[in-house]
């Protein structure tokens, strides 16, 4: 193929031809490398939150009368505890341990960590000392 410039004088049909018919566009090929690195990190953050919550296991099953022991001893001495919920999210995976010190309680919930979460102790599958 023989380059030749245009300019804004002259216009050259044949040229526009020629290009039309031998130009292949790449389609979307051309578009994959355009990812942002904000867009792959948070890919890759999805990815191991992903992976993460698949491998969530439960603590072995506790007897209510084990549970409210442990609870009274983290609540008398302070500790940290983590409490791992009777709960599956709408997905069937095992919802994140909670964490926290137990701050209180209100009739048959918990008041645990910073952000005050409310458990109810049915829904406690099982709960043990955190380690600092």
């Amino acid at each position: 193929m023989e380059v030749t410039l245009m300019t804004n004088n002259k216009f050259d049909a044949q040229l526009v031809q020629q290009f039309l018919s031998e130009y292949q566009d790449r389609g979307m090929l051309k578009w994959q490398g355009f990812y942002l690195s904000d867009h792959t990190s948070k890919l890759k953050q999805m990815a191991q939150q992903q992976k993460t919550q698949e491998q969530q296991q439960h603590l072995p099953q506790m007897t209510t009368a084990a549970i409210v022991q442990v609870i009274q001893q983290a609540y008398q001495k302070n500790l940290p505890v983590q409490i791992d919920l009777a709960q599956r999210d709408v997905e069937g995976y095992i919802s994140a341990p909670i964490c926290g010190q137990i701050r209180g309680y209100y009739v048959d919930q918990l008041v645990v960590g910073s952000q005050n979460y409310l458990i109810n102790l049915q829904d406690i599958y099982a709960i043990q000392i955190a380690a600092s």
